[in-house]
């Protein structure tokens, strides 16, 4: 039976084509193949005429849809000892997000299926400068090696970043990605975007580990930024979609989706039916081989209309900002200071 409060989320048009998009999007797969070399085409012509127009080769400069000044902070860390972690955690991050500006979200889930006591930690900064080192007390936590725990910068990292993030290490080891080449943005919190940052609506973040088809990665890449150019001004309050390569595997991406409103972020970052959509499901979806890691930290209702939207978000490991207790340290606040 369906939720109530979900159900008055969609149009009566929208809850068809929910129902439609188990059966809809497996056959769009099944003819991608024969459809891509169209859209190849016609990306190669709009290049050429762009260049032609523009007076040759001189690169242009970034589209917003392609910009990223923000940087967020995914890590992994294994702990020694769970609460103490909880406790330590939650005091920092409290300080860091209540104290800076800059520091939009800052908090921490235990990772329910990992072997050994794993914490999972989410960070957004408006720039390299806001970051907040951890107290030497909470570094101390941490007892992974290189193999098991790792962090990811999504976004404008300098190398100064890149230093306070290696120092965040502590005695322990951890592997870290800090990747030049990205597809997507990060939104900037400018004046201009404050009624996408204050929606009054909790965030919906998810961060996974994305296995493609080998030798696909740097086409899958290129579909997935046209799609992307769209989405920037179709869905104005997703403040982030952006992928970067996975410096482990030459046929894995990272990827990061922040959803600041259910209506003007998830739902219209993916509209049925649209160009988006055919885009997407007929050039980048193809190219998906796995979903070995794939994290969603929300308020419940959101991840689930994202599952009533399409299926496939069940692939998710969900995480809830407003029950179980489970989260550590305080709620994102992506409207602060506007």
């Amino acid at each position: 039976m369906t939720d109530p409060q979900q159900a008055a989320r969609f149009t009566w048009f929208e809850r068809q084509t929910n129902a439609l998009a188990p059966y809809a999007i497996p056959a769009l797969k099944f003819v991608s193949p024969a459809l891509q070399p169209l859209y190849q085409l016609s990306d190669a012509v709009a290049e050429g005429a762009e260049k032609f127009f523009k007076g040759g080769d001189e690169a242009a400069p970034r589209p917003p849809s392609n910009s990223y000044g923000p940087v967020v902070v995914f890590s992994s860390r294994t702990v020694r000892d769970a609460s103490e972690y909880r406790t330590l955690f939650a005091k920092y991050a409290s300080e860091a997000q209540g104290g800076g500006e800059g520091v939009r979200m800052m908090f921490s889930f235990l990772d329910r299926d990992a072997s050994s006591p794993t914490a999972l930690q989410v960070a957004w900064y408006d720039g390299p400068a806001d970051y907040a080192v951890q107290p030497k007390e909470l570094r101390d936590c941490y007892a992974g090696t290189e193999e098991t725990d790792y962090t990811l910068a999504f976004g404008g990292w300098d190398e100064s970043l890149k230093i306070k993030a290696r120092q965040d290490a502590g005695g322990a080891g951890c592997a870290y990605s800090f990747s030049e080449t990205m597809a997507g943005y990060l939104k900037e919190p400018a004046e201009e975007h404050a009624a996408d940052f204050r929606t009054g609506e909790a965030p919906m973040i998810w961060v996974s580990r994305r296995k493609l088809r080998p030798g696909r990665r740097d086409l899958a890449a290129r579909s997935f930024q046209k799609g992307v150019d769209r989405m920037y001004t179709n869905a104005p309050a997703a403040l982030g979609i952006i992928e970067f390569p996975d410096p482990s595997d030459p046929d894995g991406v990272w990827s990061l989706r922040v959803f600041n409103e259910f209506e003007r972020g998830f739902k219209r970052h993916f509209p049925v039916p649209s160009a988006i959509l055919f885009r997407m499901v007929l050039n980048v979806v193809p190219e998906w081989a796995d979903f070995p890691i794939a994290f969603s930290f929300s308020a419940r209702a959101e991840i689930e209309g994202a599952i009533e939207s399409n299926p496939g978000n069940q692939a998710y490991s969900k995480y809830y900002f407003d029950e179980g207790g489970d989260l550590i340290g305080p709620e994102p606040d992506f409207g602060k200071g506007f």
